[in-house]
C-alpha cells in the first residue's frame, strides 16, 4: 500500500508544476500507525536502556531506544519503499552492518581481557527489537526484551566482566560492569 503511494506520488510529481505539492502530501492515517509502532519499539526496549543506565554502562537509555527505533524506522521504510523481497533483503543487511559497527564500538580491549561484550549484545538485542517491531512481530520482540533484561540483571557480576579473568581482575577492576 504504502509503496503504491510512494510511485503514485513519484507518478504524480512528473505529471505536476511543483514537486512540493506532492512531497508534503503526508498521509496522516499512515502517519499515526508509524508513530505508534516506533513507540512500541520504543517501549518495548525500556527495561533494557533502563538496566544499562543503571550498571553506569556505556550505553543507556538513549542509545539502547534509538537504536531500536531507528532499525524499526528503517524497516517500515523498506517495507514501504520496496515490493520485491531482494530489495528489501538489501535494505536489512545494510541495518545489521551498521549495528555491528555501533556495537563493536562498545568493545574495549585490555591487558586485563574485554568489556563491553554486554552493552554490544544489549545493542544487537534493541536492533532486533526494532527490526521485530517493524515487522509486526512484536511477540519475539517482547520475549527478547525480557529475556534480555532478566540475563542482564539476573546474571550480572557487579564487580568483573565475563571476558576478564579472575586473576587479573582482584583489585584492578573499579569500573562498571557491563
Amino acid at each position: 500500500m504504502a509503496a503504491r503511494n510512494a510511485k503514485s506520488a513519484a507518478e504524480s510529481m512528473q505529471q505536476d508544476s511543483s514537486p512540493y505539492e506532492v512531497y508534503f502530501d503526508i498521509d496522516m492515517e499512515q502517519a499515526m500507525f508509524h508513530v505508534v509502532v516506533l513507540f512500541i519499539a520504543y517501549i518495548v526496549t525500556l527495561p533494557i536502556g533502563i538496566e544499562r543506565s543503571k550498571t553506569g554502562s556505556g550505553l543507556g537509555l538513549r542509545t539502547v531506544s534509538l537504536v531500536s527505533i531507528t532499525c524499526c524506522a528503517y524497516v517500515l521504510m523498506a517495507i514501504s519503499l520496496f515490493d520485491d523481497e531482494q530489495a528489501q533483503s538489501k535494505f536489512f543487511y545494510g541495518i545489521l552492518t551498521g549495528i555491528g559497527f555501533i556495537g563493536g564500538g562498545a568493545l574495549f580491549k585490555s591487558k586485563e581481557g574485554v568489556r563491553g561484550t554486554a552493552s554490544a549484545a544489549s545493542v544487537w538485542a534493541a536492533a532486533a527489537i526494532g527490526i521485530s517491531v517493524g515487522l509486526a512481530m512484536l511477540e519475539i520482540a517482547i520475549i527478547l526484551s525480557v529475556s534480555t533484561t532478566i540475563m542482564l540483571t539476573a546474571f550480572s557480576r557487579p564487580n568483573r566482566d565475563s571476558d576478564i579473568s579472575p586473576d587479573t581482575n582482584k583489585d584492578n577492576n573499579t569500573g562498571p560492569s557491563t
